[in-house]
């Protein structure tokens, strides 16, 4: 009819932006509606798929591994259709992912726009396939805690007993050093910073050697002390780190690193050590209130202005001054702070014998760790099940920098739900790219890797109509310990594990162990839970059940049972382990 517009009438650089505004499932349907949409496809297809990948935030950086923050957005360039894209920009959005394999197989917006959308979508249901990763440890040793350096795909691990290891994504060794000396030390990284326990309470800071400093080394620095140099060993050809500050942390019990601020807290909080690493420069922080309210730390964490530290009561969250001073003592005070959980409100005291599970603060819930999840939209804290109450906890609050510091107390209940299980304990936490993955352990069933698909909600109602449901990827872990760490990124779970859970070394005893691994994984029949989740709102009203997708317990415990009795050796270390199972929720390229 003439006079009427129609999507064909449009010119082609209109057309490819309409398409643009679609994902990319409904893109592959477009494209095959007629000849015209067709021929702009062909001709312009990393066009449309790059536009689509930035107005869909696939194209957006994503934190790793408890990386620094993420507040700022990208700035893009527009690009008409005749003009060039410019490689550079695909190899820097790739980068940006934070993949432990940077994937030099995809080199176009296209072949990138596929692989992305795989990861989101397997991530949203829940789709991973695993692999088992050995690192060569020295002598058959196994390792403690660990985190991942992205850039260059490096695996970095505390030893069982001491030292500390990067390992490549195949398991060689690329780097160590002889220290911390002592067992089950703990270990942190971030952007390619390293702080390792040298001696007693002193600490050394390492640089990852393709990093340029944003101040000069000290001369002082320049070579390390000869019983430092000594106990390196780095792979030639491989990246390693190098020694960038020092810093004496008098006392420390928990310790965060999200570059570029190293914290230190001491058992009691009532010191808390502020390390500026760029400029190498220690401050102290004052907590005096903390002392009398919380009795001992748990975790400490930090956000760009906000540190967070985790007790038995509650997670204290308090401003940092604009400028936190360097070489000055700093007395925070009391009004620097709020409390989350809240405390609970006045008629929620007449209601306590009615709703006995409530998760405001005051009980002893022994608040286990706390994360965000990098970019100001996510807070997390996980309990275990220590207490009167006996329940294991996952507390969340979303757009929490707005809501927790906004004064309103009903805000503060309608952006904050709480995931509840009874008689387990949730042992580690990671946050990353609205998504959340934990451990649980109970006695007599093992542990289990869990999933939550974090959204923004406005109220609890609306949280109702789509709560994010537990997803259950692996039961049970294949370990007889409780894994040390959970560590994500954006398209990966690495898992401490033991290898002869998965791959019998040809002994009698390790395959016996392998047979009934197997027979119990199967035991879980699919799309059932090992244990009973329930979202609650803080005063300890259930909003949402899955009592009913839980398998058979005794059942479970049962097929356990008889993976337990052929593990337990006389003499067998306790903790650690040996290998890492990763969970990879991407897909193949076309």
């Amino acid at each position: 009819m003439p006079g009427v517009l129609t999507l064909l009438s449009l010119p082609s650089e209109l057309i490819a932006a309409i398409l643009s505004f679609t994902d990319f499932p409904t893109l592959s349907r477009s494209v095959q509606t007629c000849s015209t949409i067709n021929h702009i496809w062909k001709g312009h297809q990393n066009h449309i798929c790059r536009l689509m990948c930035i107005i869909t935030g696939l194209a957006d950086a994503q934190t790793t591994g408890a990386g620094a923050s993420l507040h700022k957005d990208a700035r893009w360039a527009e690009k008409g259709l005749a003009e060039e894209l410019d490689p550079e920009e695909l190899r820097n959005v790739i980068e940006a992912q934070g993949w432990m394999d940077q994937h030099a197989e995809i080199t176009s917006w296209k072949n990138y726009a596929r692989f992305r959308y795989t990861i989101h979508r397997n991530w949203l249901i829940g789709r991973a396939h695993t692999r088992l990763l050995k690192p060569e440890m020295p002598q058959g040793a196994r390792f403690w805690r660990f985190k991942l350096d992205s850039k260059p795909g490096f695996i970095v691990v505390s030893g069982l007993m001491g030292g500390t290891f990067a390992f490549k994504g195949d398991g060689t060794l690329a780097w160590s050093i002889g220290f911390p000396r002592t067992p089950y030390p703990h270990v942190e990284l971030s952007n390619g910073f390293l702080p390792v326990n040298w001696f007693h309470d002193n600490y050394v800071i390492l640089r990852r050697d393709d990093i340029t400093p944003v101040n000069p080394v000290p001369t002082s620095l320049t070579v390390p002390p000869q019983d430092l140099a000594s106990m390196m060993t780095r792979v030639p050809n491989e990246h390693g780190y190098q020694l960038d500050g020092f810093g004496s942390f008098e006392g420390c019990r928990a310790t965060k690193l999200r570059y570029p601020t190293f914290l230190a807290a001491d058992r009691y909080a009532n010191v808390v050590f502020y390390y500026d690493i760029p400029n190498r420069m220690p401050s102290i922080l004052h907590l005096p209130s903390f002392i009398s309210d919380e009795h001992v730390v748990r975790y400490v964490e930090i956000d760009d202005g906000l540190i967070f530290i985790a007790g038995l009561h509650s997670i204290t969250i308090w401003r940092l001054p604009e400028v936190v001073p360097p070489k000055e003592v700093v007395t925070l005070p009391r009004s620097a702070r709020i409390v989350w959980p809240p405390n609970p409100p006045q008629d929620q005291l007449a209601l306590a014998s009615v709703l006995p599970e409530s998760h405001y603060r005051g009980e002893q819930i022994n608040w286990s760790a706390v994360h965000h999840d990098g970019c100001g939209r996510h807070l997390v804290a996980t309990s275990e099940d220590s207490g009167a109450s006996g329940l294991g906890r996952v507390l969340w609050t979303t757009d929490y920098r707005h809501v927790l510091f906004s004064g309103d107390e009903d805000l503060v209940e309608q952006k904050t739900a709480v995931l509840v299980t009874d008689d387990a304990s949730v042992i580690q936490l990671a946050v990353e790219n609205d998504r959340a993955v934990f451990l649980t352990a109970v006695h007599g069933m093992g542990t289990a890797l869990w999933l939550l698909n974090l959204r923004d909600f406005d109220d609890l109602a609306d949280f109702s109509r789509d709560p994010p449901r537990p997803i259950c990827l692996a039961w049970p872990l294949p370990t007889t310990f409780e894994p040390s760490r959970v560590e994500m990124t954006s398209n990966e779970i690495y898992v401490p594990v033991l290898a002869h859970f998965l791959t019998p070394d040809g002994s009698a005893h390790h395959r016996q162990i392998y047979d009934a691994y197997e027979r119990c994984r199967n035991a879980l029949p699919p799309g059932k839970m090992p244990i009973a989740w329930r979202w609650q709102k803080l005063d300890g009203q259930t909003l949402v059940d899955y009592e009913a997708d839980v398998a058979d317990q005794s059942e479970l415990q049962e097929a356990w049972d008889k993976v337990q009795r052929p593990v337990m050796e006389p003499g067998d270390q306790p903790g650690g382990a040996d290998a890492f199972l990763v969970f990879s929720f991407d897909g193949e390229t076309a």
